[in-house]
């Protein structure tokens, strides 16, 4: 029964997970210019999380979600809450499966604050399920 527990408990720390409560993601591609008023987001896939201690970061017309954000051994898993969508955020959600372009990751700079490991969500299609008020994605 010890060896049980000693399994069990070695489990749950390996597994633990670590959550940023409802914060802004952007939606799209990131863009990178030299010129900042060229960044921005564009075609599929997740830009940026905003509001991670940075000032002046936010997009006004930018498609966003508030999202609950996790990571559990690696993997990201993002709960967007239906009822933040703005400017055109539910076309990303149409169809049942959210697409990315191409690689997004996420750095200690976009983390910063968070507590939150970087994380990378690769290209593809994730299936996007349905919990009423919210919509959940395991990348």
């Amino acid at each position: 029964m010890l060896l049980c527990l000693l399994t069990l408990g070695s489990f749950s720390a390996f597994a633990q997970k670590k959550v940023i409560n409802l914060t802004p993601v952007y939606f799209g591609e990131r863009i990178i210019s030299p010129n900042p008023k060229d960044g921005g987001c564009s075609q599929h896939g997740l830009c940026k999380i905003g509001n991670m201690n940075r000032v002046g970061e936010e997009c006004s017309t930018c498609p966003q979600a508030e999202a609950e954000i996790s990571v559990v051994n690696g993997r990201a898993a993002m709960r967007f809450k239906k009822a933040s969508f703005k400017n055109g955020a539910e076309k990303f959600f149409a169809g049942g499966l959210f697409q990315v372009d191409s690689l997004c990751a996420f750095s200690a700079e976009d983390l910063k604050g968070s507590g939150i490991e970087p994380f990378k969500v690769a290209a593809g299609k994730y299936k996007i399920a349905d919990q009423g008020e919210f919509y959940f994605i395991q990348f």
